[in-house]
């Protein structure tokens, strides 16, 4: 739902509910950030990144922080997949999966999602 120029997620059925974009290309010789700004969380949210032919994993996991939060693409995946990091070069097919948890009718307004890159 969209609210005060938000989307407002709401888990209906469970303990966790997700959105995800669509698989997109990510230019890890650029230095790629994911800078995400959520509002809100009741009482937490979490958020993943996939990419092309991989599990998705953990960039956030059940957390309560808020506000603009930035994330470096290359680092993170360094220390959370390091036997991926070694073949990431270039362009690949990723997607970036977001949602609220802890248990039903749990929310997290998301404000604003994006990748930028440092070079």
């Amino acid at each position: 739902m969209l609210k005060d120029d938000r989307a407002l997620l709401t888990v209906e059925n469970g303990t966790w509910g997700a959105i995800e974009s669509p698989f997109f290309d990510l230019d890890f010789d650029r230095g790629p950030m994911v800078l995400v700004e959520v509002q809100d969380p009741k009482p937490t949210w979490w958020f993943k990144i996939q990419l092309e032919d991989h599990a998705p994993w953990y960039l956030r996991s059940d957390t309560t922080e808020s506000g603009q939060l930035a994330t470096d693409l290359v680092r993170a995946v360094r220390l959370l997949q390091p036997d991926v990091a070694q073949f990431l070069a270039g362009k690949t097919r990723a997607r970036l999966i977001l949602g609220p948890s802890g248990r039903n009718g749990a929310t997290v307004a998301l404000k604003s999602l994006r990748v930028i890159y440092q070079r």
